[in-house]
């Protein structure tokens, strides 16, 4: 953050302090009065003020603790059929007048993927409850969510949006851009709305469990990042998967689309009886049904359930042509799938590789731990996205898969979907782990001896010294300052923190290493951390404060600072001992 955006985001924070100050008596006083006094609605953003990274996602005032997805999904033309529904429970944390969801309609400038969904009705706890869309305002406007003011609504991938001559305010979303679109196009624009507002008939006290239901159907599609990703729904020959980040679950279903906001999961499907249907966690029944008319040759009602919470970006959906292969290894149950419509030589290919899946979990549980979940899997699709860790089933696309590839997404089930980053700012956390698997498994092939021998350790060393002579823009950018545009920057987001993980653990020694990493499972598992909750069990690994210190400053150095152009003396110059930079000092090695 720039420090003209802090001293902006201070100001924000002390206008809406001191206004929420005058206008609302403080929590006490309205439990005492009663459930209308103090009522408010709940916040549109789980973003903090001057924050630019998708400020328009996340929603306050209540808590996500399961989510119940009923989908009547004709997979044969890709369409959510009325009687589609989410049913969302939730715990009011304060007193609200309304509250709000994420779910992208459609998109202003539609393409044949933009999803087309309407909203049918909405009820909170079974009464009908008033429901609009609104455009998202940036965090922390102090004259609220609903401010008249157009330019409070504006996307923008800087701050202010456009200059302080044009919109002195921080932007409200991050635009979507088109393939032809420059890196600011989107710059002052207004941001689609894609709030889901409710206005229940009554006020909901704070500490109240309520269910929100939302009825849809129209045709689920994909969000346009603004980075020029897509993620969402994409439909397949035989159905639709979802491969969803950062934000593309919004595209298919209403929801609180923040990672920190992970509920538990039932998932039911109906849809054409040949379809083969996976959701996240393990299946818990099917049942038959005849022809009608929505489903001529029949349908079949198949449901799921993840008893372990789901994030945002993570919840599963494949309906299609698979073939589908079991087996239990180590208690964990595995499930591996392919299109029918890849080519047989290529699926016998794609065969040998998944069968690798449980020799990747037994290696990459020797750092991280046992496996978070009881199921894990893998499928292999033919549409055009990008190849995803969704939660217990890893999802490859263009109907093809590398053992790397499958290494780092299966090292995600730990990091990124076990523990999930609280904020956006953090996505170099997971990746950089995922990525650091890569190395791991590379330095296993390359010295046929796994962790604790030093053949293994010699080819983590050279993997370092390969990454760190890197020049050019390499090290311009900070992993954890990252804007919508390079989010999946490979330099800064995978590659970089990666050789970061790789110096840590050269100068911890694998068992202290993999002690943290199973010491965050134990305690964050199920949840979120923050930035301090990671640092905080490596500092104390050091053997002194001043030790501390300086691996404080390690972090520092690989994680916080953009670096000019260059390389060379332009890069981190804390490393680890016996490598490129070294630096570290040998007394501080545990």
């Amino acid at each position: 953050m720039s420090r003209g955006t802090w001293v902006r985001a201070v100001l924000l924070t002390l206008i809406a302090a001191l206004t929420s100050t005058i206008a609302a008596p403080s929590s006490g006083k309205a439990q005492d009065a009663g459930p209308q006094e103090g009522c408010g609605p709940g916040e549109r953003t789980l973003s903090q003020p001057g924050d630019i990274l998708f400020p328009e996602v996340g929603n306050g005032g209540y808590r996500s603790d399961h989510t119940d997805l009923h989908l009547t999904y004709d997979a044969r033309r890709n369409r959510f059929l009325p009687g589609t529904r989410a049913v969302l429970h939730l715990t009011a944390t304060r007193c609200l007048t309304e509250l709000s969801l994420d779910f992208q309609r459609g998109d202003e400038r539609p393409t044949a993927r933009s999803p087309r969904l309407q909203v049918t009705e909405v009820t909170v706890d079974g009464e009908p409850a008033a429901h609009r869309f609104a455009r998202p305002s940036y965090p922390g406007n102090p004259n609220g969510p609903d401010d008249p003011d157009p330019r409070a609504h504006q996307q923008g991938q800087q701050d202010p949006v456009g200059g302080p001559d044009d919109n002195p305010l921080p932007p409200a979303c991050s635009p979507s851009l088109s393939a032809r679109d420059t890196r600011h196009a989107g710059d002052g624009k207004p941001c689609p709305a894609t709030k889901l507002v409710i206005t229940p008939t009554h006020p909901i006290p704070g500490g109240t469990t309520f269910a929100v239901e939302v009825g849809y159907h129209g045709r689920p599609g994909l969000h346009s990042g603004s980075n020029r990703s897509r993620d969402g729904w994409w439909a397949t020959r035989g159905g639709g998967v979802t491969n969803t980040e950062p934000l593309g679950s919004q595209a298919w279903m209403p929801l609180n689309n923040h990672p920190s906001a992970k509920p538990t999961y039932d998932v039911r499907v109906r849809t054409q009886r040949d379809r083969t249907v996976v959701a996240n966690g393990t299946r818990q029944d099917m049942r038959r049904h005849g022809p009608d008319q929505r489903f001529p040759a029949g349908s079949k009602t198949v449901g799921w359930r993840s008893t372990d919470p789901v994030a945002s970006y993570l919840v599963l959906v494949l309906v299609g042509d698979y073939t589908v292969r079991r087996h239990t290894v180590g208690g964990v149950r595995y499930r591996l799938l392919q299109d029918e419509h890849i080519n047989p030589h290529q699926r016998r290919v794609n065969a040998r590789k998944l069968a690798r899946l449980d020799d990747s979990t037994r290696f990459l549980q020797r750092f991280s731990g046992p496996f978070p979940f009881s199921t894990n899997g893998a499928a292999v699709t033919v549409p055009g996205h990008d190849d995803m860790e969704m939660q217990t089933m890893s999802v490859f696309s263009e109907g093809a898969l590398d053992t790397s590839t499958l290494f780092h997404e299966n090292m995600h089930q730990w990091w990124g979907d076990a523990v999930t980053q609280a904020s956006f700012d953090m996505v170099w956390f997971k990746e950089g782990l995922a990525t650091f698997s890569e190395l791991l498994r590379y330095a296993r092939l390359d010295a046929q001896h796994g962790p604790g021998h030093p053949a293994f350790t010699r080819s983590l060393r050279r993997q370092f010294n390969e990454v760190y002579r890197a020049k050019g823009r390499f090290w311009t950018v900070a992993p954890s300052d990252p804007t919508p545009w390079d989010y999946f920057s490979y330099p800064s987001t995978y590659l970089r923190p990666a050789a970061m993980y790789d110096a840590l653990y050269l100068i911890l020694g694998h068992d202290r290493f993999s002690g943290v990493l199973s010491q965050i499972q134990r305690d964050h598992a199920g949840g979120t951390i923050t930035r301090e909750e990671w640092e905080s069990p490596f500092l104390a690994q050091m053997p002194t404060g001043d030790c501390r210190a300086v691996l404080s400053d390690f972090f520092d150095q690989w994680i916080d600072t953009a670096y000019p152009r260059g390389g060379g003396r332009h890069r981190p110059r804390l490393t680890a001992p016996g490598v490129a930079g070294g630096g570290f000092p040998a007394a501080c090695r545990p």
